[in-house]
């Protein structure tokens, strides 16, 4: 039966594979061959979305009846919680209700659905967190009655962003191009050379920028302004690019072919991109290894994977991570080394009951979503107070990826969340290194005002939509599927602040790292040089067992 169904699906697949000791290893080894048979059929299926129009009027009808039911819900008992729950829940309604169209579509983690996820718990969890009594002792710079009209404002957006989102011009323009790509016949896995050279470049960037004091966090409470430039922050990157492909390869390869060698380099990549990002201080830096992973596994497999596993994974994070990192932030900061700040900050974390570790851990983790706080100042205070860079903003595009040794006095956009900080005094007069959030919307609101809110939100959406059609093969190149992998938290991350500093710089690691991909590819090996016959780039595993693979 075996030899039949492979030959029916592959005429090069090697007879032996016919013989296959079960049913779910033959499941694996089809889940191994999807990119080159089925799934790339699928591809333009499970990323199209409905029409512009049926999309606004059904977020529009659902906005409207979450608003009259939790208007009226609400009304019935008198609540002082009251005027917050209602764009709580209409925003809620609406993510939600998005997310589950993603998911059933096999497409959860689309640029839409990043983006939802932002909303999710920067507009929707983290009202509820800042809107309780406990966090209102320990924000006093905020009045939580400003908080309703935050969230207004961020499900308006929302909703102008998704339908943006449905209007997908770079594909009317690149359909055929698209089309050549995704049934090209990519090869399954990455390439060696491939993998060997993102990992020799990165690690040349990441002792660069050891040298250069931009790595470990800093008693400052940011990196220090050095000779490193952002290029070389990006190069310090590319290992984790190489980690989501060893993951891919690893997903990639059917058990019987997997050999020790390949798990255990496998592992050894991800435990070493845990360990990197632990002195930084960052949480993003493990949670960009996260969601990597998570991405990799979801479009390799087509599924999320196990419950169990995830929510341990979410257990240690708050319980453990995020805690650690935060009492490594504050132990730091009063000028011990990096080590011992380390190993004070295990200690206290150690010593802890289990119901001050979950305490911490929760509140460390929630107030994290701070950006509904700053969208609340601003609008309380009016837009006046930004100055005059609060409508430059967009006009600072070009110095993300222009050199300074070519525009030495080229603006910083990186500042600007500092400096709308000290504006709403948020920030004390003399802090001039704590960033504070500025998402896409509250910038366009800083640019055009309410006029022009709406209108940019639309035009981010498209954009936003652009990055889905140009990585739309993610599900079938595992360079793609790795490149989209690394950049996923990036993205989410990147709302909060201004696109210049944000989604500009994401792109720019995106168009670097497809040139480094291609330049790579062009590479010889060792015995390309010697025999001038075509490399093997397979890794570590074991015997091939059909060409296909």
């Amino acid at each position: 039966m075996g030899s039949k169904r492979h030959g029916d699906c592959n005429e090069g697949c090697a007879p032996e594979r016919s013989a296959c000791a079960t049913q779910r290893d033959l499941r694996e080894w089809k889940i191994g061959q999807a990119g080159s048979h089925g799934l790339k059929e699928r591809t333009f299926q499970a990323v199209r979305m409905t029409s512009p129009l049926a999309a606004t009027i059904a977020l529009t009808c659902t906005l409207f009846a979450v608003i009259g039911a939790v208007a009226i819900a609400t009304s019935l008992p008198s609540s002082p919680n009251a005027p917050v729950y209602v764009p709580v829940a209409a925003l809620g309604a609406m993510t939600i209700g998005v997310l589950a169209v993603l998911s059933r579509r096999a497409d959860a983690f689309s640029p839409l659905g990043l983006v939802t996820i932002f909303y999710i718990t920067s507009f929707v969890l983290g009202p509820l967190y800042f809107f309780s009594a406990v966090a209102d002792t320990l924000t006093p710079r905020y009045d939580t009655a400003w908080i309703p009209g935050a969230v207004w404002m961020a499900a308006g957006s929302y909703l102008v962003f998704v339908v943006g989102y449905q209007f997908d011009v770079l594909r009317l323009v690149l359909q055929p191009r698209l089309h050549k790509t995704v049934r090209g016949g990519r090869p399954n896995r990455p390439a060696v050379r491939v993998i060997a050279g993102l990992f020799a470049v990165g690690w040349v960037g990441r002792l660069l920028s050891i040298a250069s004091g931009n790595y470990f966090h800093l008693a400052s409470g940011e990196r220090t302004a050095s000779n490193s430039t952002g290029w070389i922050t990006t190069a310090a990157d590319l290992p984790t690019l190489a980690t989501a492909m060893m993951a891919i390869w690893l997903l990639r390869t059917p058990k019987a072919d997997r050999s020790l060698p390949l798990v255990a380099a496998a592992a050894c990549s991800v435990a070493i991109e845990v360990v990197w990002a632990i002195p930084s201080g960052s949480r993003s830096a493990f949670l960009t290894v996260a969601m990597m992973l998570t991405i990799v596994f979801y479009y390799s497999r087509g599924r999320l994977p196990s419950k169990v596993l995830l929510l341990a994974v979410a257990a240690v994070a708050v319980v453990v991570v995020f805690p650690l990192l935060a009492e490594y932030r504050r132990v730091q900061a009063t000028g011990v080394t990096v080590g011992s700040a380390l190993a004070q900050s295990a200690r206290q974390i150690g010593e802890q009951s289990p119901s001050e570790a979950l305490s911490a851990g929760f509140e460390t983790t929630i107030s994290r979503f701070s950006s509904v706080t700053s969208v609340a100042a601003a609008l309380n205070a009016g837009r006046t107070l930004i100055g005059p860079d609060g409508k430059k903003t967009y006009l600072w595009l070009p110095a993300q990826i222009t050199p300074r040794a070519v525009w030495p006095g080229k603006p910083d956009p990186g500042k600007f969340g500092n400096t709308f900080g000290r504006a709403y005094g948020i920030n004390g007069d003399r802090d001039y290194s704590t960033g504070i959030p500025v998402p896409h919307f509250l910038e366009a609101w800083f640019a055009a005002g309410w006029m022009g809110l709406f209108p940019i939100m639309l035009l981010v959406g498209v954009a936003f939509r652009a990055i889905d059609t140009v990585m739309s093969n993610r599900r079938t190149s595992p360079e793609m599927l790795a490149t989209y992998a690394w950049l996923a938290w990036p993205l989410v991350n990147a709302q909060e602040s201004i696109i210049a500093n944000s989604t500009a710089s994401v792109m720019k690691s995106a168009v670097t790292a497809a040139v480094l991909i291609l330049v790579l590819r062009k590479v010889p090996l060792t015995g390309d040089l010697i025999s001038r016959k075509p490399a093997d780039d397979r890794l570590i595993s074991g015997p091939r067992r059909s060409p296909a693979l």
